[in-house]
């Protein structure tokens, strides 16, 4: 469920801008969101993490870029323009998550025409939040038990802070203190019964600290 993303991406992230890779990372929080309410009796909170900076004007700089580019896609998928969307991720979910799934769960492989129906439900409830002491915004999950939220944040979100039905992450924070990057392995916990739809997004070097840590 790893994803490298690559340093041409890696830079444009780090001016605070989109690369093709946050436009994936978005588009697999929505499949991934989708299949599991497809999956799910109940409904569920669900959450996309974007740890990319530690200074709040990098944050606020990143929020607006992630509203910008995450309405787009919105109006792209509702107004269904040129269908262009719709193809971006059918082939998204046959390339990436039903090989996933065919290794880890055979049993839940289904067609993309199966999540369908339940992308616009969770395209519609997503919310995006900067967490900081500038906006003074908050996960709360006992008062929002369903949340849809990408999350975007810096030090509030790497002390210990449990992101509830966490799917989807991506981020770049280096760290050389082992006792930071247990705190920030926290995000990532057991998901039981969709862990082959989280994906995490990040940098050969920061994957690699993980697993050897």
């Amino acid at each position: 469920v790893i994803r490298h993303i690559p340093d041409e991406d890696l830079s444009v992230l780090q001016e605070c801008e989109i690369p093709p890779v946050m436009e994936n990372a978005i588009l697999s929080f929505v499949l991934s969101g989708a299949a599991r309410t497809y999956r799910s009796q109940d409904d569920f909170p669900a959450t996309m993490l974007v740890h990319i900076s530690l200074r709040i004007d990098d944050q606020l700089q990143i929020h607006n870029a992630v509203d910008k580019k995450f309405t787009e896609l919105r109006d792209e998928w509702r107004y269904d323009r040129n269908k262009g969307i719709r193809v971006r991720l059918q082939k998204l979910w046959q390339e990436d998550f039903i090989p996933v799934t065919e290794q880890q769960h055979p049993d839940q492989v289904v067609d993309f025409n199966e999540i369908e129906p339940h992308i616009s439900t969770f395209f519609e409830s997503i919310q995006i939040r900067t967490i900081n002491s500038a906006t003074g915004a908050v996960l709360d999950y006992e008062t929002e038990p369903t949340l849809k939220a990408i999350a975007i944040g810096g030090n509030k979100l790497s002390r210990g802070l449990t992101l509830e039905g966490l799917l989807v992450s991506i981020f770049v924070r280096r760290s050389v203190q082992y006792d930071t990057l247990m705190q920030m392995g926290r995000w990532f916990g057991f998901r039981a019964g969709y862990d082959d739809l989280t994906r995490i997004y990040t940098t050969p070097e920061l994957a690699q600290w993980f697993s050897d840590l």
